[in-house]
């Protein structure tokens, strides 16, 4: 199969909820020697159309877990295999889901794609509080935190954090990420913020640029 059909069904696997087809897709590419990066991006893309039709109630909650499932099994297989790039200092990205919000699938993807560009990737987790985002930046001596949020209630919790890391002085020395689906670039800069991408491919084009 060529390489291009390979990621079609890669992708249409995470849409489909097919593990069977992404754990084949996955394993031949990996066989192939192909561009592992294009396949997690082939995975990014199938997540982007899940989570459109969640967002417009196509799909439910149920759909969209099994969708995550499906690309974390493609994921367990393609990860061990991406080179890391080698850096003499790695920098250091703190990533999370913003307080309030439980969702974590973009977060999960940012976090695979910042690890196989080098960074050295400290996942907060979930539903992390303003000032453990804060204080752990304190802490690891981040370079950058990116914050990711599905739900615009929460929001505002992603500018608090921008706030307190320009109170605290340790912003614009330490670069602040935020995104998801409700988050726009407007509000993004307003915020404080000085990353925002729609994609994980952009925001790991974004990062590179800005701590390199």
């Amino acid at each position: 199969m060529a390489g291009y059909e390979l990621l079609e069904k890669l992708k249409k696997a995470v849409i489909d909820y097919d593990e069977k087809e992404a754990i084949d897709a996955a394993s031949k590419i990996v066989e192939q020697k192909m561009d592992l990066i294009a396949a997690i991006e082939a995975l990014g893309e199938g997540m982007l159309e899940i989570a459109r039709k969640y967002e417009n109630s196509e799909i439910f909650l149920p759909d969209l877990l099994l969708s995550s499932d499906t690309m974390y099994t493609a994921l367990r297989i393609l990860v061990p295999h991406i080179g890391i790039a080698e850096t003499d200092v790695k920098k250091k990205i703190l990533i999370g889901t913003i307080e309030g919000d439980v969702h974590d699938i973009g977060k999960n993807l940012l976090k695979t794609m910042l690890t196989a560009a080098g960074f050295k990737v400290i996942d907060l987790g979930r539903d992390v509080p303003v000032e453990k985002f804060v204080s752990e930046v304190e802490k690891q001596g981040a370079d950058a935190v990116a914050m990711s949020t599905l739900m615009t209630a929460t929001m505002k919790n992603m500018e608090r954090v921008a706030n307190l890391l320009y109170e605290k002085g340790l912003a614009p020395r330490v670069k602040i990420a935020m995104g998801g689906a409700p988050v726009s670039g407007n509000f993004a800069d307003d915020a404080g913020a000085h990353i925002y991408a729609t994609n994980a491919m952009e925001a790991v084009k974004l990062f590179k640029r800005l701590l390199r």
